[in-house]
């Protein structure tokens, strides 16, 4: 008895001793992959080998593998990359190791061994078409070129390996004249100094400083203009001023008409036209008309479409959506409006198909279409909640299993890479259990954009999650805010991640802003809150509730101007309106800047799931949307004393 006793003990004892002791070998591997990541950055290969051992079976190891690699690549024979993207075959990391052999090999002018090389990766960074582009012209192959020629006509520095091949191109006559132009006019647009010096040329000379100046402060170049043959600064400084005061950019346009070729002059009138349109002036009708219509693309007839909405012009919103080229009539904002202004002008047997297809897709303008089809045909979706067995399967994959490693050690540049190489090729029910998998590590970001990938089935509860419930609910309560509209934001704001900050500073779950914060807590009596407790979710969400508060007190009760005054600030909010009402939908659709029209978009969408989810509401979209009254005289916006964000765009 008393022997049995004893090795009864001996065991326990030996398993109380193993766990710290598998805690610790655990801990010893995380640490040594983070000293490895930090010596391949430093190019420290003695610091990187001594991590071989420790890293031996930990998930994270393939990397040391591709760090061994990355920093001899230069000297390495083809032999051993050969092997080593065998080892790494069907791994982010092996896609990776093939894209930098590509580079070295086109920089070693092995140009077969580039095109054998490009043509295995699944997923090539944009210069790797160009690396193929020279290699197809080294050997005399041009049936490749056409695509690459299209890259041609963009306004800014590609990368060096385009810009090589585009010099190449030129060179052999592939790129003519009027299309180098062409480039040059849109690099105005884009203020891309280094593009235009390379560009230069005796009619169009490219002062770099210059440049700077016309990007930071056009209006000194433009001040007191008075004629003259313009130079590549000025061309970029009526651009750039067209951006905040279109009347004054045309104004100085006029005074260089008289030296620039009609079809530059008509160019740039299609240009402020485009930014006349983003302000709401009635003058961009005129301009685009002045405009060389076959210079106008896809932005240009949205703008158009835009300002025909607000006028309620439906033949005009159905005149320009059908200019646009097949790509843009595709998607699905002018899918809905194209529907839209099809019944206003008679033909809504025309509308109904393109609203059933609509119906599917689970977006702000699917969630319209199921609204105006009414629920006979809408809310076709149906529900799919992934099983335990499933749930494991994905589990273990490598790269998803390398993807949560990666996030747990708060590497979530690489993990959401490797997720996203990982979850590639999934079906819909595949999809559905890797977004509950990332749930379970409380990695919402990951789970909401998975769930948000499936086509014929979906989980309306992973789309659209709700941790924090208790905060979020309290502070609702408190400052008498739809709990709906604060999840919708947050979903937005930073898809769950208290620790969430972005470029500008904003931190935490509803991306507070410091000053912001500073300012809500002296409103609400609190002492200013540091950086750590802005992170802290129950004093986040306490002042981002308030200032939600604060919003709808200023901005007429309206959920979408409040969103839209949270993304872009109140001010631009109130300076989006029209002297008439508006429908909330052609408001959101017209919002100037592209980031916050998605933004308010997405934000109404996801609070209208959430309510009814949360059983709080079962208000349709459109009504959530409601009319937005005209727009309040600019002595009423002093009421309106903080900003939350400060983008640059007007």
């Amino acid at each position: 008895m008393n022997l049995t006793l004893s090795a009864l003990f001996r065991t326990v004892l030996l398993l109380i001793c193993l766990t710290p002791v598998s805690a610790h070998a655990s801990v010893a591997q995380d640490n040594a992959f983070t000293r490895a990541r930090d010596a391949f950055r430093d190019g420290r290969a003695d610091v990187l080998e001594r991590q071989a051992d420790v890293l031996r079976g930990h998930p994270l190891e393939p990397y040391l593998d591709y760090w061994r690699l990355r920093l001899r690549l230069e000297t390495i024979d083809p032999a051993t990359v050969d092997a080593a993207l065998r080892r790494l075959d069907g791994q982010y990391l092996g896609d990776r190791l093939r894209t930098d052999w590509a580079r070295s090999l086109a920089r070693r002018n092995d140009w077969p061994g580039v095109i054998a090389t490009a043509r295995g990766i699944r997923q090539p960074d944009p210069d790797i078409p160009c690396l193929v582009a020279q290699a197809q012209l080294a050997l005399g192959d041009l049936a490749g070129l056409g695509d690459t020629r299209a890259l041609w006509l963009k306004g800014v520095w590609l990368s060096d390996a385009c810009e090589a091949l585009f010099d190449q191109l030129r060179e052999r006559g592939q790129i003519d004249d009027a299309a180098l132009h062409r480039r040059r006019l849109l690099a105005f647009d884009s203020g891309d100094a280094r593009l235009l010096k390379r560009l230069a040329n005796d009619e169009w000379p490219a002062d770099a400083s210059r440049i700077a100046r016309a990007n930071e402060r056009p209006e000194g170049l433009l001040s007191g203009l008075r004629g003259g043959r313009p130079d590549a600064a000025l061309m970029v400084a009526v651009l750039r001023r067209a951006r905040l005061e279109p009347l004054e950019a045309h104004a100085a346009l006029q005074t260089l008409k008289p030296h620039l070729a009609s079809s530059d002059w008509r160019w740039m009138m299609g240009r402020l036209a485009f930014y006349a349109a983003r302000q709401h002036l009635p003058e961009s009708a005129q301009w685009f008309a002045m405009a060389d219509q076959a210079t106008l693309g896809q932005d240009d007839w949205a703008w158009q479409a835009r300002l025909a909405l607000r006028r309620g012009d439906w033949p005009g919103v159905l005149r320009s959506i059908e200019r646009m080229e097949d790509a843009g009539q595709n998607e699905v904002a002018w899918r809905f409006w194209k529907a839209r202004a099809l019944q206003a002008t008679g033909r809504g047997s025309e509308a109904t198909p393109l609203l059933i297809a609509l119906a599917d897709e689970p977006t702000f303008y699917g969630l319209l279409a199921n609204e105006a089809l009414g629920p006979s045909l809408g809310e076709r979706h149906r529900d799919y909640a992934p099983g335990a067995s499933e749930v494991q399967a994905i589990a273990e994959r490598p790269a998803l299993a390398r993807a949560l490693v990666l996030h747990r050690l708060g590497f979530d540049f690489e993990g959401t890479r490797e997720w996203s190489w990982g979850i590639a090729d999934l079906s819909d029910e595949q999809l559905l259990a890797a977004a509950e998998l990332a749930r379970r590590q409380d990695w919402f970001e990951r789970s909401i954009w998975t769930a948000e990938k499936t086509r014929r089935v979906h989980n309306y509860a992973l789309r659209y999650p709700t941790p924090f419930a208790e905060q979020v609910k309290l502070r609702a309560n408190h400052h008498t805010v739809d709990p709906a509209l604060l999840y919708g934001l947050i979903r937005q704001e930073s898809r769950f991640n208290p620790q969430a900050t972005s470029p500008a500073g904003a931190r935490g779950l509803m991306q507070v802003m410091p000053t912001t914060a500073n300012w809500l807590a002296k409103k609400l009596g609190l002492h200013k809150p540091s950086d750590k407790a802005l992170g802290e979710p129950s004093t986040n969400v306490q002042l981002g509730s308030a200032y939600v508060r604060h919003l709808l007190d200023t901005l007429d009760q309206s959920p979408v101007l409040v969103a839209a005054g949270y993304n872009a600030g109140p001010r631009r909010a109130q300076r989006w309106r029209d002297v008439q009402p508006l429908e909330g939908a052609i408001y959101a659709e017209s919002i100037p800047i592209g980031e916050t029209r998605d933004y308010v978009k997405k934000v109404l969408a996801n609070a209208t799931v959430y309510a009814r989810q949360l059983g709080t509401s079962t208000l349709s979209l459109k009504d959530r949307l409601g009319i937005i009254p005209a727009r309040a005289s600019p002595a009423d916006w002093q009421a309106i004393t903080s900003d939350n964000k400060d983008l640059r765009e007007p």
